[in-house]
């Protein structure tokens, strides 16, 4: 590019440069509007396959996936650092449980359950945390794009 040197090529990959970039593109759409601003969402899941698969099917429904986690301690350190509007949270995680981030969580986020675990027990306890919505594994693009818009409504962000 004219007038920019480039150092260091891995720095333009770096979370500081990713960091910096996603500050500039918040600002500009801040500018725009909040009618503008895409529905944020936090990925929760401690399977990297299903994580790529939940994050490239809300791109294509236009949302703005802000990341992933796989734990428990960095899915409400991300949460409060991240502050989005809807995290996609897996119960069962590679450290901790998706329950307990729920509970850490408390009103910061919307909460959408994503999980495999269908047992009376596991459902019961999700719900004390009052989520937002709850899909069982395996799902559909479309399903999955519709829970996390009926969250973004119940937040009063449609």
């Amino acid at each position: 590019m004219k007038g920019i040197e480039i150092i260091d090529q891995n720095f333009l990959f770096s979370p500081l440069w990713r960091d910096l970039w996603y500050d500039r593109v918040l600002l500009a759409k801040a500018d725009e509007g909040t009618e503008s601003r895409a529905w944020r969402v936090l990925i929760v899941e401690d399977e990297a396959l299903v994580a790529l698969d939940i994050e490239l099917a809300l791109q294509s429904a236009g949302f703005d996936v802000v990341g992933s986690v796989d734990s428990q301690d960095d899915a409400v350190a991300e949460t409060f650092r991240l502050l989005p509007d809807i995290v996609l949270m897996d119960i069962t995680l590679r450290q901790g449980d998706g329950i307990a981030a729920s509970r850490a969580i408390g009103t910061a986020a919307s909460v959408i359950f994503v999980s495999g675990n269908t047992d009376s027990k596991t459902l019961a306890a999700a719900r004390q945390t009052n989520p937002a919505g709850f899909l069982t594994k395996p799902f559909s693009s479309h399903d999955l794009a519709r829970a996390v818009r009926d969250a973004c409504e119940q937040k009063g962000r449609a």
